[in-house]
């Protein structure tokens, strides 16, 4: 338990920190090294990971609001190969659902699970699959799509994990 919160808190800092910065009178500058082998002519790449850790149809709004920030992003201009989705996939058609295979994140809203590719779903929903897609390490994910994070050093990734959470765990 302790490997994951350190994990968690690494990650969590290395979010912060997307490049060398030193800091140059009252603002922020890349020291030489890094200016020299940034290419301005290389167009940054956006990639999302979307995330809901929880399953069953009483944690129905972790999905729902998944499938929402995947429409949200679809209906900006990200592409799908840009976009990896984690999700157990078991709400839509559950016995519970009084619109079978509708999701909405809102009374009387649109459905917003058409059409949302489930990259990771069931057993395949896990910490190891998630690592590994984020840190685009092919042979390390097991199930799913196999897709993963390709970034470059200009890209930018999105992460949006919608689940419970508590001191000691990631839920």
């Amino acid at each position: 338990m302790m490997c994951y919160y350190r994990l968690f808190v690494l990650l969590a800092l290395s979010s912060f920190v997307v490049e060398s910065r030193h800091l140059k009178g009252n603002s922020y500058e890349l020291s030489s090294f890094h200016r020299s082998r940034i290419n301005a002519t290389i167009e940054p790449k956006i990639w999302a990971v979307l995330v809901a850790g929880s399953n069953g149809f009483v944690n129905y709004r972790h999905q729902a609001d998944i499938c929402h920030a995947y429409q949200i992003l679809k209906n900006g201009g990200l592409e799908d190969e840009n976009i990896i989705v984690f999700m157990y996939d078991d709400i839509a058609f559950d016995v519970e659902n009084s619109r079978p295979g509708v999701i909405i994140n809102k009374p009387d809203g649109d459905n917003v699970y058409k059409g949302v590719p489930k990259d990771y779903t069931g057993e395949d929903v896990n910490v190891d699959n998630l690592l590994a897609a984020i840190l685009g390490n092919k042979t390390g994910v097991r199930g799913g799509s196999g897709k993963v994070v390709e970034s470059g050093p200009n890209d930018h990734i999105f992460i949006y994990y919608a689940d419970h959470g508590g001191a000691g765990i990631l839920g």
